[in-house]
């Protein structure tokens, strides 16, 4: 009785949202809203839903695969962070200040990439290319339902427990726009996947997707590998104290890695936090408390926590703390190379045709 009361609520609302986005995007389809599209290749990599399909991840997947070919700018709105405007990342920025995720792929890359953060992704982008004239590639990370900038290669994720087709409009869903929009995609990723997915049920997921595709798309199906734990500071031991574990997650799923420590580990307790969650030094001392641990306790966290946990004045209650985190690979279930080459085909068409005009 509570869920319909609650849809009955939620659904005029979710079709109020749907005029508002109609009407916006229509401006674009119809030209009536200026898009801009610079001369290199922009690759947006973004969702319908309201966050948890594995952008980042698959982000850092690209430029693992590209940066010995291409000088690469990543471009983030840096959600939930305390500033506003356009900001590069440097060694020293800081997770509150330019994002966590943003924050996340500029520790692992630089300095061989650019990173900025900027409301205004066409901003951003001029600028970026204003700075460094050399760079000829520039990733969007959350930029689907930014079309003030026109990328020449739209990737699109979903995730397999809850794929698009399945949702709904916000607020009664965690739909961004409607299922319709996923036309504009290139590609789609089903992301989260078992990594021992029937192929049966890929023809079938495949199958569902392709209503609302357009005929020239693509789907590929991602699932993720998890590494071992990894000491979180330097002061921490490689080797594990034992197997009991307290999980500390702020993302926006957290379903996958709780199942994976709870199968491998033994998982005394699973505190969970918002997604992006901002930590105080205090309440983040209180999370890692050791008094009444088990024996052979550790904490475990995901990387995108990790960064703000090492920002100074929160690095100092990690000392002395058996603190790790669990990194991740983002694995093909099949066709990993024919997506490396479509998404490279689409890059070097871009270039050659600048090449060209010049």
């Amino acid at each position: 009785m509570k869920g319909v009361l609650v849809d009955t609520i939620l659904w005029p609302l979710a079709q109020l949202y749907r005029v508002g986005i109609t009407g916006r995007n229509l401006a674009y389809d119809l030209g009536l809203a200026r898009q801009y599209q610079p001369k290199i290749p922009v690759v947006s990599v973004g969702n319908l839903s309201a966050g948890g399909t594995g952008k980042t991840p698959h982000v850092e997947y690209l430029i693992r695969h590209l940066a010995a070919d291409y000088k690469i700018a990543v471009v983030s709105r840096g959600y939930k962070r305390r500033t506003n405007g356009f900001l590069y990342l440097h060694p020293d920025s800081r997770a509150s200040d330019v994002g966590d995720e943003p924050l996340q792929i500029y520790q692992k890359f630089a300095p061989q990439i650019i990173s900025a953060v900027c409301e205004r992704r066409a901003v951003a982008i001029k600028r970026i290319l204003d700075d460094h004239p050399e760079i000829d590639l520039v990733l969007l990370d959350d930029a689907f339902q930014h079309r003030s900038v026109r990328p020449h290669l739209n990737i699109v994720l979903t995730d397999f427990s809850q794929p698009f087709w399945h949702d709904s409009l916000l607020p009664a869903g965690r739909l961004r726009e409607p299922r319709s929009r996923i036309n504009r995609a290139d590609m789609l990723i089903i992301t989260k996947c078992p990594l021992d997915l029937p192929e049966s049920e890929k023809l079938r997921l495949t199958a569902q997707a392709r209503q609302y595709l357009s005929r020239k798309a693509t789907v590929y199906f991602t699932g993720v590998r998890h590494g071992a734990p990894t000491p979180g500071v330097a002061s921490v031991p490689k080797e594990l104290p034992g197997n009991n574990v307290t999980l500390v997650t702020g993302i926006a799923n957290t379903g996958l890695i709780a199942e994976y420590i709870a199968s491998q580990y033994n998982l005394i307790s699973h505190l969970r936090l918002r997604d992006h969650y901002r930590y105080s030094a205090m309440d983040l001392g209180t999370l890692l408390s050791t008094t009444q641990k088990p024996e052979g306790h550790f904490f475990l966290t995901t990387e995108k926590d990790l960064v703000k946990w090492r920002e100074r004045g929160l690095v100092e209650k990690l000392e002395g703390k058996p603190v790790y985190y669990l990194p991740f690979e983002i694995v093909f279930l099949d066709r990993e190379e024919a997506y490396i080459k479509q998404v490279q085909t689409r890059l070097d068409s871009v270039l050659r045709r600048d090449e060209a005009s010049q």
